[in-house]
């Protein structure tokens, strides 16, 4: 009798680990979406869903928590693009500079949808204050679950802003990331 619950005990044990295992790998599963590869042999470039120029202007973990909410928002329907971007001197239009990337390489779930949003960052070296955002999106993005061009510019004055006047780009840019993914 003891044997039979050994074994039985051995066989709850083996089930438990087995669940943990594919829970693991389930939660981790929507982080690889959208991951670049190498094994591409195509020729045509692949938009990658952030872009970071240079790509050491975010510290790592800032980087890699835009790159989780993208990835997030994108296994659930929702596809933003976000370019963050060091520039000489403040840009006096982000929101146009955003219109023209968005236009040049619209930010869509599949081609011609128009459904992607394009979130532009841009810092000015040496005033990092100074940093504006703006925002392009596609015919067939608002409303999604209550975003709005009022409500994103809204965001980024009473939520966003506050962070750029004190030099948290990172974590301003992952701010306005974690309201998108509520929303």
């Amino acid at each position: 009798m003891g044997s039979s619950r050994i074994r039985s005990s051995q066989t709850v044990l083996h089930v438990l680990v087995a669940v943990i295992v594919v829970a693991l790998t389930c939660m981790s599963a929507p982080l690889a979406i959208g991951a670049q590869t190498d094994d591409n042999d195509s020729d045509d470039e692949e938009r990658r869903p952030v872009t970071i120029t240079p790509s050491n202007l975010l510290q790592p973990a800032d980087r890699n928590n835009i790159e989780r909410i993208v990835n997030e928002l994108a296994a659930f329907g929702t596809t933003v693009g976000v370019v963050v971007q060091l520039v000489d001197a403040p840009t006096e239009d982000t929101q146009a500079t955003a219109a023209e990337l968005y236009e040049d390489d619209p930010v869509e779930g599949e081609p011609g949808a128009g459904d992607g949003l394009l979130i532009l960052v841009e810092i000015p070296r040496g005033a990092h204050q100074a940093t504006t955002i703006g925002f392009a999106a596609g015919p067939n993005f608002y409303p999604r679950g209550g975003i709005t061009p009022e409500r994103l510019a809204e965001v980024v004055a009473t939520n966003v802003q506050p962070l750029i006047d004190r030099s948290n780009i990172g974590d301003s840019i992952v701010s306005l990331m974690q309201w998108i993914a509520v929303i």
